[in-house]
Order: C-alpha cells, then structure tokens, then sequence
C-alpha cells in the first residue's frame, strides 16, 4: 500500500470513529433526556387530605319544628387532633322550664360525632311534642359514607333518632324519654375519600420544561457531531 493510500486510510478511520462515537453518545443522551421527560412529566401526590376533601360544614338546630331552623353557623372541616365544637339549645321549652344558655353541644372530629349536655344538674325533657334536631351538613360534597351510634350514656333514643345521609347527618333529640346531667351521644362516621393519587398540577409546567431541555441537548449534541465531522474530514 503506497504512503498517500495508508494516509487517506487513517484519515477515514478516524472520521468513522469520531462519527460513531458521536452517535453512540447521542444515543445514550437522548435515552436520558426521554427519561427525565417521562419522569418530570408524569410526577403525581396523594389524594388531598380529608378536611380539603370534605370541606365546610353548617350545622343547625331545627326546634320547635323542622321548619324552625336556627343555623349555627359554618366551621372548617377539623383537621388531624382538631375538635370543632358547636354550642346550641338556648331558649328551650323542657320539663324543667325554658333554658336560659346554650345547655347542648356537638363536637365533630375527622372520625366521631358526640353530643353533649352540658346542664350538670337537672333532668329534663321536651314538652309539647316539640322536636330538637341538631343537624350537620357538608356543604360543599358527598362523602359521609356511614354514620353507627357506639354508645349513649345518660340518654337512650328512640329507633329512628337519627339519620344521615351522603351529605348530612341529624339526631332528634327529642327521641329520648329523658335527658339526664352529662348525658352524651358518641357516634362514629367515616367518609368515602378515595385514596387513588392525583396528577400534581405543577406537571405540565414541569414537563414542558423537561421538553426544552430535551430539545437543547439534541441540538448541542447534532452541533458537536457535525462539527466533529468536519475535523475529521481536515485532520
């Protein structure tokens, strides 16, 4: 082979390295750009927690009749540890005269509803055939899955006494014969959140940005190769 044949020989064989180990590499960076696409892209958190899922609740007391509605007001779903406590029962026709304070109270966690007396010394009961409903109601979802009675103490309800629904919860608390100094109602309730995670919102943003970045490699990587080949072809 003369000396101008084994030069032009090398001078390939390098513009055919050069190329190929351009190429392996833009494979190999290409592979990892898809990657952190695929990876910023698809980021997901678990489902929200049970307060932002069940959201406000309202609560009234329904006396004389059920179409005497008092509202209590609206109060924050309670979070983990929280109690949310609703006073009620001022101005009350019972056995042991009208009520001069607020003598019931509902206290709602994520997982218990109790009802309370507060009265610590007298017996009493509703007069008249009048009905007392304290009732609770998410306002803004569904979600009450099941509502059970775990225990009465001091009182014991009719069948029937209380009721709830997907979306409400109420107990008549003139369902009892009588009603006697620290009398309590504990009632557990669960609520139908689902735990399948959600998409984070911020992924779209974040995915358009791992597109640009995408895009920005290849473009360096197709610059190098090209400007590897044209050292070759000189070299």
């Amino acid at each position: 082979m003369s000396l101008m044949a084994s030069l032009k020989w090398r001078r390939y064989a390098r513009k055919a390295r050069g190329t190929l180990l351009s190429k392996a590499a833009f494979r190999s960076l290409l592979v990892a750009s898809m990657g952190l696409c695929l990876g910023i892209g698809t980021g997901t958190v678990a489902a929200a927690p049970l307060e932002q899922a069940v959201g406000p609740l309202t609560f009234d007391f329904l006396y004389p009749n059920i179409t005497t509605d008092q509202n209590l007001g609206m109060f924050a779903f309670p979070s983990s540890g929280q109690t949310v406590k609703v006073p009620f029962g001022i101005g009350i026709q019972t056995t042991a005269g009208t009520t001069t304070a607020n003598i019931f109270e509902i206290d709602v966690t994520p997982a218990a509803i109790t009802v309370r007396y507060l009265d610590p010394t007298d017996t009493i009961g509703f007069v008249n055939g009048e009905q007392g409903i304290i009732k609770m109601t998410t306002t803004q979802s569904s979600l009450i899955n099941l509502v059970s009675l775990q225990s009465q103490t001091g009182i014991t309800l009719s069948p029937g006494a209380f009721l709830f629904g997907s979306n409400f919860f109420q107990v008549n608390l003139a369902d009892a014969s009588f009603i006697n100094p620290g009398a309590t109602l504990n009632f557990s309730v669960s609520y139908d959140v689902s735990a399948t995670p959600v998409p984070e919102p911020a992924s779209l943003p974040l995915l358009a940005s791992g597109l640009v970045a995408f895009a920005l490699t290849r473009r360096v990587i197709r610059t190098g190769v090209r400007r590897g080949s044209g050292r070759a072809e000189t070299a």
